[in-house]
């Protein structure tokens, strides 16, 4: 009975030590934080060994990180395998095609970015420009014949074109001419020619009204537009008009315009306040967002990613993420960065603990075993 209570005994104690040994170097691998001193003496193992060398753990995590767990080449695999690019252009096109269907306007855009004053800026920027461009095109070609100065394909286009505009201008005048205006307009002439005249003056407003001269002087000019001499006659004084101003110079023709109103004048064609002020979806945008959607997004994602995949290694290098994973790491607090090693090696750190109480008993039983023998 003595001896296998001296055998229990001994495997205790070897548990005890083995257990209790196994837990004191566990904790002194966090344990002191900071070095310990008896007077000027530092005491030895203090710090504890993670403390100790944390910039050195510091370092090779960065090193680690970098040559092993985030390498350009793992990247650009990540990339490929995830089809990165083919997201990144799903994106971009969602994006343009809900901007296009937008119901904002571009002011709204504008004000949204911090800049509400871009389509007044931008007005003026084309008026600016469009003056400067005609200002130095009439001081450029002020004594040049405007014959000499527009291409002879549109000079010719131009004046095949006359005919047509003679057509218009006839069918406007005979518009004009049927419209109870003109009629109105030609009886009050007429009554105004024979105002006083006396007794002829009387009759003859009688006989304006009862025979209906106003309307007949109406109907005879009506046949006189719709003669084939009047239009031929039309037709030649655009000829002869188009002629004319072919062989004007530019500085002639310059000296005819206003140029006060050609501010106004560049604002009205080039509107762009007004293009700004209606919804993205009322603009007449269809084939700009077909061409952006199909050709312009899926190129520029494949050239993008292109060369971000070619730059990887470069930016990576400049990024310098060993350096930041080291100062990372430096930056943590002793007390955190043993929370944070043992919040993932609590488990097996235990299981050491254990394990020396196990082998600690299991040398208890053997000295035991021994004792017994000899």
């Amino acid at each position: 009975m003595e001896i296998i209570v001296q055998m229990i005994f001994m495997i205790v104690i070897g548990a005890f030590i083995g257990g209790l040994t196994n837990f004191i170097a566990i904790k002194m691998l966090f344990r002191p934080l900071r070095p310990l001193y008896i007077g000027k003496w530092q005491l030895p193992f203090s710090p504890g060994v993670i403390p100790k060398r944390r910039g050195e753990i510091a370092a090779q995590l960065g090193n680690l990180v970098v040559n092993y767990l985030f390498t350009a080449e793992m990247l650009k695999q990540r990339w490929e395998e995830f089809g990165f690019s083919k997201e990144i252009e799903k994106a971009l096109t969602k994006w343009v095609k809900g901007f296009f269907q937008s119901q904002e306007t571009l002011a709204d855009y504008c004000t949204r970015f911090g800049h509400p004053e871009a389509p007044d800026k931008i007005q003026r920027y084309f008026v600016t420009k469009s003056l400067e461009q005609y200002r130095e095109i009439i001081a450029k070609n002020e004594n040049r014949l405007l014959r000499n100065l527009l291409p002879e394909s549109l000079q010719e286009d131009l004046q095949a074109r006359i005919p047509e505009l003679s057509k218009y201008i006839v069918s406007k005048i005979k518009v004009f001419v049927q419209s109870e205006h003109v009629r109105v307009l030609l009886e009050h002439r007429l009554e105004k020619a024979v105002d006083g005249k006396g007794m002829f003056s009387q009759m003859a407003r009688s006989l304006i009204g009862n025979l209906h001269i106003g309307r007949w002087m109406q109907d005879e000019i009506a046949n006189l537009v719709d003669d084939e001499r009047f239009q031929v006659a039309v037709k030649q004084i655009l000829l002869d008009e188009w002629e004319r101003l072919l062989d004007q110079t530019i500085g002639e023709l310059a000296q005819k315009v206003d140029h006060s109103t050609i501010p106004s004048l560049i604002s009205e064609i080039i509107d762009v306040q007004g293009v700004f002020a209606k919804p993205i979806q009322n603009l007449p945008l269809t084939d700009l967002e077909k061409m952006i959607v199909d050709v312009v997004i899926p190129r520029a994602v494949e050239i993008g990613s292109e060369k971000l995949l070619e730059a990887l290694p470069r930016l990576l290098e400049k990024i310098d993420i060993a350096q930041l994973v080291e100062n990372q790491v430096n930056s943590y607090s002793l007390e955190k960065l043993e929370e944070l090693i043992l919040s993932f090696t609590k488990k097996e750190l235990s299981m050491i603990t254990h394990l020396g109480a196990y082998l600690g008993g299991f040398i208890g039983l053997i000295q035991g075993l021994l004792t017994m023998l000899f």
